[in-house]
């Protein structure tokens, strides 16, 4: 019996750094990736002998793709959200998913902050205007957050953190969730749970931070936006899936919302030559902002992921016997 085939599909530099670092890991034959897999089909090679394969949120692992590695039995997303992969066809398979709750989240709640902070202060502009030699301390005036209306959708580990960052800005936090009671408002302080017809009423930011699944797919569409006050921003951290990228780009373009800000725009890599004309437009607006993914990125978030990866690895080896 050789020990289990282990395929790191997707490039993790620190994890690989983790592993070298490890010497009960090093004696296993662990294969690496300099590049994610471009297509299914160069998914499916990559993989089509692993026992166990570790992933992040670019690959996708959807039947057309699970169905030809049949000695696929661990999946191990480097991610906490799973919307990558079919949970169902692996449930029905018994295809083990591993994934990261919460890992990433002060980083994310944080993020948030910083692409709020960044758009009413209107600092990459002011950035720009001081490195094209010109100096004017009267060009660039913004709001503070300090007594606004603070809509969080989502309650979970980036919620919570949300939640308590607006209340030490002073903001009044509303907060909405698909699983509201009184002991989970108790929990995150605060009175109560609002619906999303009031959140998006209401609220001069609003920030997404809710799984992306087939219920919430384009949770913020027209009808949303139509809500929307025309001095609201719109923050997303979550999974591009929430939201309805044309809708934003329409409302921007037409100014019925203040601004935008999203961590991901669309499916990765997104290039913005590639989009439509109306969203090109509406992206390189100065009341938005858009970043490649790395709401998650701090050496911090990356310690914690990787740590956690390493342990559940020994684990699979140790639980797993390896297929002949």
């Amino acid at each position: 019996m050789n020990s289990p085939a282990i395929v790191v599909v997707d490039p993790l530099t620190h994890f690989s750094e983790a592993i070298a670092a490890d010497p009960e890991l090093t004696q296993f034959d662990i294969i690496f990736s300099d590049a994610s897999p471009t297509n299914s089909d160069e998914t499916i090679s990559r993989c089509a002998h692993a026992d166990i394969v570790i992933t992040n949120v670019i690959t996708n692992f959807k039947e057309p793709e699970l169905s030809q590695l049949p000695r696929l039995r661990t999946l191990v997303t480097a991610s906490i959200g799973t919307n990558h992969i079919d949970l169902d066809y692996c449930r029905q398979h018994g295809i083990e998913v591993v994934r990261f709750p919460g890992f990433c989240a002060p980083a994310v709640a944080e993020m948030a902050f910083g692409l709020m902070l960044s758009l009413i202060r209107t600092l990459p502009e002011a950035q720009v205007h001081v490195l094209e030699n010109h100096f004017d301390t009267q060009a660039f005036w913004g709001t503070e957050l300090r007594g606004k209306v603070l809509g969080v959708v989502g309650a979970g580990d980036i919620g919570k953190r949300l939640i308590r960052i607006g209340k030490g800005f002073g903001m009044d936090v509303r907060c909405h969730t698909a699983h509201p009671s009184p002991e989970r408002a108790q929990e995150l302080g605060i009175v109560g749970f609002s619906s999303k017809e009031e959140v998006f009423c209401d609220s001069d930011f609003i920030i997404l931070a809710i799984p992306a699944t087939a219920e919430t797919e384009n949770f913020v569409s027209d009808d949303e936006i139509g809500m929307m006050k025309k001095s609201s921003y719109l923050i997303n951290v979550a999974r591009y899936q929430l939201v309805d990228l044309d809708a934003v780009a329409r409302a921007l373009n037409e100014n019925l919302i203040a601004g935008f800000a999203t961590d991901v725009p669309g499916a990765e890599p997104f290039l913005i030559k590639d989009a439509p004309e109306q969203v090109q437009i509406a992206l390189t607006k100065p009341n938005v902002l858009v970043v490649p993914h790395i709401g998650g990125n701090t050496y911090e978030a990356d310690e914690d992921l990787y740590s956690r990866m390493v342990a559940e690895l020994k684990r699979l080896i140790a639980t797993h016997p390896p297929t002949d």
